[in-house]
C-alpha cells in the first residue's frame, strides 16, 4: 500500500484562482488602487509638518498603489501586478511596527504608549494575512500568513524592548501590547485557516458535482453530448420553436460498414474513426447547434433556426 505524501495530496486541491476569480481580483483593484493611492498621498501632505515619518510611510503607501494601478492599467499581468504591491506593501506596513513608538503623538505618558500602539496600527498585519489567502494558492499563502504575523509581532517587541529601555513605555504596557498581539493575530491565523479548508472543502463538491453531471450528459469517447443531453435539448428546442415559429431541423446520420472497420482493424481504430467523425462534426456546426452521440455509430445533429434546406445543405 502506498502512501500519497502531502505534497501529492495538496495537488488535489481546489484551486481558487480560477479565471473567473482573476478577473473578479482585477476589476477590484483597478478600483482600490486609484483610490488608496490618493488617499494615502493626500494624508502624507496633511501630516507633513506635524508628523513627517508618518507622512513619509503614508507617502509611500500612496506610491505603491499608484504604481499598481499603473500596472494594471497598462495590462501587464494583474495577479502579478497585484502581488507585487501587495509585497511592498507588506515592507511598508511592517515598518510600522518598527518605528511604532516613534510614530505616536508627542506627549504620551511612559504608560500609556503601549496602549494608545494597540489601537494605532495593529490591524495592519491583519489585513494583510487576510490578503494572502487571497492573493497567494496553498500552501504559500498559510506560510506567508504565519510570517507576516510572526515578523510583526518580532518588530513590535523589538520596538516596545528599545522603549522600555529609553524610558518611554513600562513593563506592564509592553507585556500587555505584546500579549494582545500574540492573541488576536494567532487567533485570526488559525480562524482564517478554518475558513480557506471549509471554502476549498465546498469549493471540491461543487467541482465533483459539475464533473459528475458534466459527465452525466457527455459521451465519453467523443466528447460530444449523449442521448440523454441530446433528448432534453430535443424537448426544449421543439417546445420553443411551436412557441415562436421559429424553424428547427434534425439531421442524423451513421458510418456504413462501420462493423466492418471494427473486424478488420479492431476496435481502437473504430475509435479513431468515431472521435474523427465528432471533430469533423464540431468543425461544421454553427452557434448554437447541438452535435450528439446518439449510440454506437449513429449520431444526431440539431439545428436551432434552420430550415430544412438549409440543414440538408449543411449537412452534405
Amino acid at each position: 500500500m502506498t502512501r500519497r505524501s502531502p505534497r501529492s495530496a495538496s495537488q488535489d486541491d481546489f484551486s481558487l484562482f480560477t479565471p473567473d476569480y482573476l478577473r473578479s481580483l482585477d476589476r477590484a483593484f483597478r478600483r482600490i488602487f486609484p483610490a488608496v493611492g490618493v488617499v494615502e498621498l493626500l494624508r502624507a501632505a496633511l501630516e507633513w509638518g506635524a508628523h513627517p515619518l508618518d507622512a513619509r510611510l503614508n507617502a509611500a503607501f500612496g506610491v505603491i498603489f499608484l504604481l499598481g494601478a499603473l500596472g494594471l492599467f497598462l495590462r501587464r499581468s494583474p495577479l502579478a501586478v497585484i502581488r507585487m504591491a501587495f509585497l511592498c506593501s507588506a515592507a511598508v506596513a511592517l515598518s510600522f511596527y518598527f518605528y511604532s513608538y516613534d510614530l505616536l503623538p508627542a506627549g504620551l505618558a511612559a504608560a500609556e504608549t503601549a496602549y494608545a500602539l494597540t489601537g494605532h496600527y495593529m490591524y495592519l498585519p491583519y489585513v494583510l494575512m487576510l490578503l494572502c489567502w487571497l492573493l497567494f494558492p496553498a500552501p504559500w499563502s498559510s506560510r506567508l500568513a504565519l510570517g507576516l504575523y510572526l515578523v510583526s509581532l518580532l518588530l513590535g517587541l523589538t520596538a516596545s524592548g528599545l522603549a522600555l529601555q529609553q524610558g518611554r513605555a513600562t513593563l506592564s504596557g509592553v507585556l500587555n501590547y505584546g500579549l494582545h498581539h500574540a492573541l488576536v493575530g494567532g487567533s485570526l491565523y488559525v480562524l482564517l485557516g478554518v475558513f480557506a479548508a471549509v471554502y476549498a472543502r465546498q469549493a471540491r463538491l461543487e467541482r465533483d458535482r459539475a464533473r459528475l453531471s458534466r459527465d452525466a450528459l457527455t459521451d465519453p469517447l467523443t466528447g460530444l453530448a449523449n442521448r440523454r443531453a441530446f433528448d432534453a435539448a430535443l424537448e426544449r428546442e421543439v417546445q420553443a420553436s411551436l412557441a415562436t415559429g421559429r424553424p428547427l431541423s434534425l439531421v442524423t446520420l451513421d458510418l456504413d460498414h462501420f462493423k466492418a472497420v471494427n473486424d478488420t482493424h479492431g476496435h481502437d481504430a473504430g475509435d479513431r474513426v468515431l472521435i474523427g467523425l465528432a471533430a469533423l462534426l464540431r468543425a461544421q456546426v454553427r452557434s448554437g447547434d447541438l452535435p450528439a452521440r446518439w449510440g454506437g455509430e449513429e449520431f444526431a445533429w440539431l439545428l436551432p433556426g434552420a430550415p430544412a434546406g438549409a440543414a440538408g445543405t449543411t449537412a452534405e
